[in-house]
């Protein structure tokens, strides 16, 4: 009986032994690497100006001024839109800014970063803009992956996609290649990291995602963590004032009256412009961390909380803030939402991205009513001027006619490439 065992035991032991031989110790993975394309800074300067239209390959955040809109396409540059038309809107430029994510403008000249530089244009004729000024090292420094650093005498103005599939044992760790920048799935271009009548002959009118404001001829910027003040007196010149002590990180800045609401990942920041160069800090709106645009006006601020990875959100609301006395914001409204991004104010309507554009009558801001939806997916950014609302989605850009705002609708897109 007993050998009888043993013999079974071996048996067993030589079936998971051949068993174990025959399966496979190595797994094959597909990664993608960028190399970035070089040109001297000379070259890029030179080349920032007006050149023939480009389709769009994706939309960034938003500045209108007059019958333009200036759209910025991620790294790449700004888009010149003419919608004197809103029905029959025209991409007729483009302008090079490699690194570029913000712009503002006042009085003819556009004020827009290229990586770690602030670039002012002439934009009187948008068809022949032309390059004025360039501060170097406005915004430190610009990381890819917290990885790859902007090299100090050129600029990056391309990335070459390289495929590749490797085969390795588990047991092994994949280092990735001398020289290339290394994601799994995404592209380089995509890490770093407003409410008016518009149309005005001072400043062009921003979306509420903008992490640029101007403000009593001030240009209030919140790049890479950094709330920086430069002064706009020398239209051509702007003159570094200093930075503004802030305890989160900023992401977005929207100026109305004498203050500056901020939005930062753990909440809206109000700071008063009494002495424009410097900044004070007025109040505070806290809530739990997220990614959180804001508008407001006289009376009260309108905030969208939304989830996302980078603010490590998770909650997707609208809140409503009494700000009648700013030192004190008051208990919120929530508004539960699905996932709300831009949002702009106009009158007593108030237009929220959440997916769709939903617009609200908050004549009494504590009790807001739902008027209409207009179906424009995945819109995060949206500008109003007079009765058409401007709209940047994932998937273009949308003119929207909300003269009636119980019967807004689309009047025109320009979609972006291969749509």
């Amino acid at each position: 009986m007993k050998s009888k065992l043993i013999a079974a035991t071996i048996a067993c032991c030589a079936v998971i032994y051949w068993i174990a031989g025959c399966t496979k110790d190595t797994t094959k993975e597909q990664y993608s690497f960028y190399t970035p394309v070089y040109q001297e800074r000379e070259t890029v300067y030179k080349n920032i100006q007006t050149s023939a239209p480009t389709p769009i390959n994706r939309t960034g955040k938003l500045v209108v001024k007059g019958n333009y809109i200036f759209l910025n396409e991620p790294d790449r540059g700004i888009h010149i839109i003419d919608y004197s038309n809103p029905a029959q809107p025209k991409n007729i430029g483009f302008i090079n800014i490699p690194g570029n994510r913000e712009a503002s403008i006042q009085g003819n000249y556009l004020y827009a970063d290229c990586y770690t530089d602030l670039t002012v244009t002439d934009i009187s004729d948008p068809q022949h803009v032309q390059l004025k000024k360039v501060v170097n090292n406005a915004f430190g420094q610009r990381f890819y992956s917290n990885a790859f650093i902007n090299d100090s005498s050129k600029i990056i103005v391309d990335w070459v996609r390289h495929d590749t599939t490797i085969e390795r044992r588990f047991s092994d760790v994949y280092k990735n290649p001398t020289g290339l920048v290394y994601y799994v799935t995404d592209n380089p271009m995509s890490f770093a990291s407003a409410s008016s009548s518009g149309g005005g002959s001072s400043s062009g009118v921003n979306g509420s995602m903008s992490a640029f404001a101007l403000l009593k001829n001030r240009l209030y910027t919140c790049r890479y963590g950094n709330f920086m003040v430069y002064n706009l007196s020398n239209a051509t010149d702007p003159a570094y004032v200093g930075s503004a002590p802030i305890a989160s990180n900023i992401e977005t800045i929207f100026p109305f009256g004498d203050n500056l609401f901020l939005g930062a990942t753990t909440g809206m920041y109000i700071y008063n412009t009494a002495d424009p160069d410097h900044p004070a800090a007025a109040g505070m709106f806290g809530h739990v961390r997220s990614c959180d645009p804001v508008v407001a006006d006289e009376k009260t601020a309108y905030v969208t909380l939304h989830t996302n990875t980078r603010c490590q959100g998770n909650v997707n609301e609208l809140n409503i803030i009494d700000i009648t006395d700013i030192h004190h914001p008051g208990t919120p409204v929530t508004l539960s939402m699905t996932s709300p991004k831009g949002l702009s104010k106009t009158g007593n309507l108030l237009l929220v991205c959440d997916g769709n554009v939903k617009i609200y009558d908050v004549t009494k801001p504590a009790s807001p009513s739902l008027i209409s939806q207009v179906s424009v997916p995945d819109s995060y950014d949206i500008v109003t001027i007079g009765h058409t609302a401007i709209t940047a989605t994932d998937k273009g850009l949308y003119f929207i006619d909300f003269t009636t705002p119980a019967s807004a609708k689309v009047l025109a897109s320009i979609p972006i490439l291969n749509q």
